[in-house]
């Protein structure tokens, strides 16, 4: 079942405020000078982590949510021991998402482009044919054909 994600929600825009129970900083990029010699300006986005479910949110200087990551069975139980066991359970675990989000963000948008899907197996069979039927699976997205660990997972690196 789905683990983590990591997606950019679309239009979702930052409102400046950060409740209690979200913790926030402010990341800079330094000036950098081109080739050219002429100076990039600084970069400054904020990263904000609610500390209960450990949702991971960056806001890039337009204000717009840019990126999203969250553990979906901290975020539904509190914890990683446990895996989602069904869609009902993934759907509540998206919602629980979309609703924090909303504690920073008013929604323009319910598009999601996901870059991070980690997907969690445990199955009775052998590994190695688990590994074998995935491995020319393809996302929407994401170009490259997945990485492959030998004997232990593989993943698929979007952008």
């Amino acid at each position: 079942m789905i683990d983590t994600v990591r997606f950019k929600p679309d239009g979702w825009l930052y409102h400046g405020d950060i409740p209690s129970n979200w913790k926030a900083k402010t990341v800079s990029y330094p000036e950098l000078a081109t080739q050219n010699r002429t100076v990039v300006p600084q970069r400054q986005y904020r990263q904000l982590t609610e500390t209960a479910t450990g949702i991971f949110v960056t806001v890039d200087s337009s204000k717009n949510l840019s990126c999203v990551q969250a553990s979906l069975p901290r975020v539904l139980f509190g914890h990683n021991g446990m895996l989602l066991k069904s869609e009902e359970q993934l759907i509540e675990a998206l919602a629980c998402v979309d609703k924090k989000l909303s504690e920073l963000a008013v929604p323009v948008s319910d598009e999601k482009n996901y870059s991070r899907v980690d997907l969690v197996l445990h199955f009775t069979g052998k590994p190695s044919l688990f590994l074998q039927a995935h491995q020319t699976v393809h996302f929407p997205g994401i170009q490259a054909g997945p990485n492959i660990y030998p004997k232990e997972g593989l993943f698929w690196k979007g952008k």
